[in-house]
């Protein structure tokens, strides 16, 4: 389901992903903008964060302490 109401908030900056943008770096800054902001990950394939050896911090990127962002997942076998 779609929760339209809390997108939607007063005050909250959302940032849509955006292939070979919405990196790391581009998190870190949206961040040093709005420290209330919602941000998307790009699209990762389920496969690759299953079947990687590198820890999931390394494979998505981020920095210590980065909270709300949001993980987007792609995938075709639902079970």
């Amino acid at each position: 389901f779609f929760l339209f109401d809390r997108l939607m908030r007063p005050g909250v900056v959302s940032v849509a992903p955006m292939f070979k943008v919405t990196d790391r770096y581009f998190r870190y800054l949206m961040r040093l903008i709005s420290k209330n902001s919602e941000l998307y990950t790009e699209m990762y394939v389920d496969k690759t964060l299953i079947h990687t050896t590198k820890p999931l911090e390394e494979v998505i990127g981020g920095f210590k302490g980065e909270q709300g962002t949001v993980l987007q997942l792609a995938g075709n076998k639902p079970e």
